[in-house]
């Protein structure tokens, strides 16, 4: 029986050897193109984004608790829909995988630096009025203006200035419950938050931005002070 298998394999290899003066194509190769680094974190390491700080909160406790929960609740997102800004070419573009995780407490030193700042509310109770120069004026409901700094690992290490980014924002949820409009609002800056550290680490184009649910944005534009006469 053993003799009969070594003749098999015997003739396998002799079948598989070319004969003399045979000409044998050569084996064909597949290029493979080498893998260029990604912008961020490499793969399956998420960058951590440590809140700094974070500023004008809702007047009251249980405001502030719901819009808190609500703001670290949109980075547990695995991704996030996306639209591109220009008005005239506007169409939703490829979902944007979540690249950041928000950390509190003590920072180490290698983190993404995220400082929030609400600079004013508007429109519910006591029916503030809207900034004099927001584009968003004309449209009825409650909204914030907010500040969102953003500071990278690397940058934290040469001293350089964190980018900020202004905005203005209406959450299309007037007649909704006290509680429920400050849950939306804590989404909606996470969201920008969120935003603004992919546009920062290069995971999301500069004409590409997060998708708002139920919430109308307008950047602030800084206004030149004219000179004074002489």
């Amino acid at each position: 029986m053993r003799r009969g298998v070594l003749v098999t394999v015997a003739l396998m290899l002799v079948g598989a050897t070319p004969a003399a003066g045979e000409k044998v194509a050569p084996a064909e190769t597949t290029s493979v193109a080498p893998s260029l680094p990604q912008p961020g974190a490499p793969a399956g390491f998420p960058n951590l984004a440590f809140l700094d700080s974070i500023g004008g909160l809702p007047p009251d406790s249980r405001a502030t608790r719901a819009f808190i929960a609500s703001f670290r609740g949109a980075f547990t997102d695995e991704y996030f829909l996306t639209e591109r800004t220009d008005v005239e070419a506007s169409s939703v573009s490829d979902p944007l995988t979540n690249r950041f995780h928000l950390a509190e407490g003590n920072a180490f030193g290698d983190e993404w630096k995220l400082g929030v700042t609400i600079e004013g509310w508007w429109g519910f109770a006591g029916r503030i009025p809207p900034p004099a120069d927001t584009v968003l004026v004309r449209r009825r409901g409650s909204g914030l203006r907010v500040a969102i700094s953003v500071l990278s690992a690397s940058a934290a290490d040469s001293s350089a200035s964190p980018v900020m980014t202004r905005q203005d924002v209406m959450i299309e949820d007037p007649s909704g419950p006290h509680m429920e409009f400050f849950s939306h609002a804590g989404r909606t800056v996470g969201l920008l938050a969120i935003e603004s550290l992919h546009h920062r680490s290069g995971d999301l184009d500069a004409d590409v931005r997060v998708q708002l649910d139920r919430a109308v944005r307008a950047p602030v534009v800084e206004r030149a002070v004219p000179a004074p006469r002489r």
